[in-house]
């Protein structure tokens, strides 16, 4: 298979950091494309207005992100979720005006294709926020539905939302005179009416416009739970009609749903077939690594790899640490004051199988918590004169702890390079993302140490959880040579192998080749 060449050659045996005198940012390595069928992928999650403004109005946009894709490319993310992009009222996006449209701040739709065209050589997936349980009150469908429900004579449109002419618990809002259902936004998102045949017909269109004429390559599922509010059986109906739809244009297509609700929920949402459900267990993921790195604890670690990949069974799990509606990672993970746990966590999430995603800005160690949400969708920091964006209108703080990008790409120690290490050695092993799990004997609850194995390759995992050094005997391993890649939150330390004995600095992690 073609190979590209981007950043540094992880050697086996040698830090995976390079050394002072020939360390470079854009450095080379060797990176073999993914099978298009491979969706076990290292996503980026971008809030386009405030990326990076191309054109100099302040607003974040999609020529903006095709200006950054060698740095996305570089940092080791081979998918990319935008949030909205679709012509809105609002600057979130998450109530669409028309699913056809490009909102004009962002660009054009010819802006998007370029944008899908760039990240297609670079070997990234794109995947499309897709916003289905409700819209914008200035949606067409909804200003006619209005209409044709008011008029009773079961119009075009008339049952694409849930109307009513009387007001009760359900329908709770009104516009000219029909009262309808919002369950987002205090009315200004009406929600859609999933159950009509004429509104399927709608999505059906919409999923074949932009997975078999734009040519993306799958869907973040927005508010799943929300498409039936308390019907678990019509919403997983719902998710394996939209699943088999998609599939019908391109069997490899990727979706990913956010059910923001319990494990026992998100796992009978599997039955859908939904490829992947953000892991949550009624908090973002992150919330549980942090409380991992407190407690230096190994084995509560290992055994949520263990439940990931149980949970989604044939399917993919799908690692974060937070994203749009959450604190940042650096908050989540107590890394404000500690730069090392703003790296580890990261770090940890890295090493888990399934698709994992970060969220842009975290990578430098941008600080912000919510509400409001603006918070936490303020304008990345490149440390560069042009590209700035504007934050979002109702941001209320903003906290700066750690350098732009453009100071942390010249500090090989930087959060930057930790989490472009990270990404490369989750590439560089596709057990780590793909392997199912082995514990090895291991009597020290501050050290996880296990085999991943994805049924062609595999690698031994060792992570020390703890706040001082730790040794680890590899004598057990049936290797003739041990050949190891480390990622260290302070580079000044180093991995030691002796006689088969290792000894692992804090919150070091190695990958020895299986």
């Amino acid at each position: 298979m073609k190979k590209k060449f981007l950043a540094t050659l992880l050697l086996p045996l040698t830090l995976i950091s390079c050394s002072t005198n020939n360390y470079s940012f854009y450095d080379e390595y060797e990176y073999t494309p993914l099978d298009e069928s491979d969706n076990y992928r290292t996503f980026y999650e971008i809030f386009p207005s405030s990326y990076y403004d191309s054109n100099g109005d302040g607003n974040g946009d999609l020529q903006g992100i095709i200006q950054k894709l060698d740095y996305i490319d570089n940092m080791g993310f081979n998918g990319i979720w935008l949030t909205p992009i679709h012509e809105s009222p609002s600057y979130h996006g998450y109530d669409v005006n028309d699913y056809y449209s490009i909102n004009p701040k962002l660009g054009t739709m010819d802006d998007y294709r370029k944008l899908v065209e760039e990240c297609h050589k670079r070997d990234i997936k794109i995947v499309l926020d897709l916003v289905l349980n409700h819209t914008s009150p200035q949606h067409e469908w909804f200003q006619k539905g209005v209409q044709a429900f008011k008029e009773g004579n079961g119009g075009e449109y008339s049952d694409y939302y849930n109307f009513s002419l009387t007001e009760d618990l359900i329908h709770s809002f009104k516009y000219d005179g029909v009262w309808y259902e919002s369950g987002f936004g205090g009315g200004s998102m009406p929600d859609l009416n999933l159950d009509s045949e004429n509104v399927r017909r709608e999505i059906e269109d919409i999923i074949k416009f932009y997975i078999d004429d734009v040519g993306i390559d799958g869907f973040r599922l927005d508010a799943v739970p929300w498409y039936f509010k308390g019907d678990e059986e019509k919403n997983i109906e719902t998710l394996s009609w939209i699943n088999k739809v998609t599939k019908s244009y391109n069997e490899n297509a990727y979706i990913v749903a956010e059910a923001w609700e319990g494990a026992g929920t998100i796992t009978r949402y599997y039955e859908s077939g939904i490829d992947s459900f953000f892991a949550y267990n009624s908090n973002p993921l992150g919330v549980e690594i942090s409380r991992y790195m407190v407690r230096n604890d190994a084995n509560s670690y290992v055994t949520k790899i263990e439940f990931l990949i149980e949970q989604a069974g044939e399917y993919i799990p799908a690692p974060f640490i937070t994203n749009h509606d959450n604190p940042r990672s650096c908050n989540v993970v107590q890394g404000r004051k500690d730069e090392s746990k703003a790296k580890f966590g990261q770090g940890i999430m890295q090493m888990m199988s399934g698709a994992t995603f970060t969220y842009y800005g975290d990578e430098i160690g941008m600080m912000a918590a919510n509400p409001p949400d603006e918070n936490v969708r303020t304008a990345m920091l490149w440390g560069e004169e042009e590209g700035m964006c504007n934050n979002p209108s109702g941001t209320t703080q903003t906290e700066i702890v750690y350098p732009t990008v453009a100071e942390q790409m010249e500090d090989e120690n930087s959060i930057l390079v930790y989490y472009r290490n990270a990404n490369r050695i989750r590439d560089k092993y596709p057990a780590i993302r793909k392997g199912s799990i082995e514990i090895i004997d291991n009597s020290n609850k501050e050290v996880c140490f296990i085999k991943k194995d994805d049924g062609q390759n595999s690698c031994y995992l060792l992570i020390n959880f703890g706040l001082e050094n730790n040794q680890v005997d590899l004598s057990k391993l049936n290797l003739d040579e041990i050949k190891y890649d480390s990622l260290l939150t302070n580079n000044e330390e180093e991995v030691t192998l002796t006689n088969r004995i290792m000894t692992l600095p804090k919150y070091a992690i190695v990958v020895i080749q299986g």
